[in-house]
């Protein structure tokens, strides 16, 4: 529930600096390292942890870049909610 929840506040967080710096490689790079570094707590191999590390940085990129691109349009929250929902699973 605890790490459930720190997710929720670490993305929330992101989407509202994405709004400040509006640089979405810089998002997607930070969530991308913070999933790095717990996966590597967990003890996954070498190359688990890589394939996910790239695959995740792609996935953040896009939403991210989504987000930026949509920015006070009404599809905005539609994306928003959608991707976050994705990222939580």
């Amino acid at each position: 529930m605890l790490f459930l929840l720190s997710k929720i506040i670490f993305i929330l967080g992101l989407i509202r600096w994405l709004d400040e710096i509006e640089d979405p490689l810089v998002c997607a790079g930070i969530y991308t390292g913070a999933a790095f570094v717990v996966n590597l707590l967990f003890g996954f191999s070498f190359g688990t942890l890589l394939f996910l590390t790239v695959v995740r940085f792609g996935l953040a990129t896009m939403y991210f870049h989504a987000l930026h691109y949509l920015s006070g349009g009404p599809i905005y929250w539609l994306v928003a909610v959608v991707g976050f929902v994705i990222v939580l699973v």
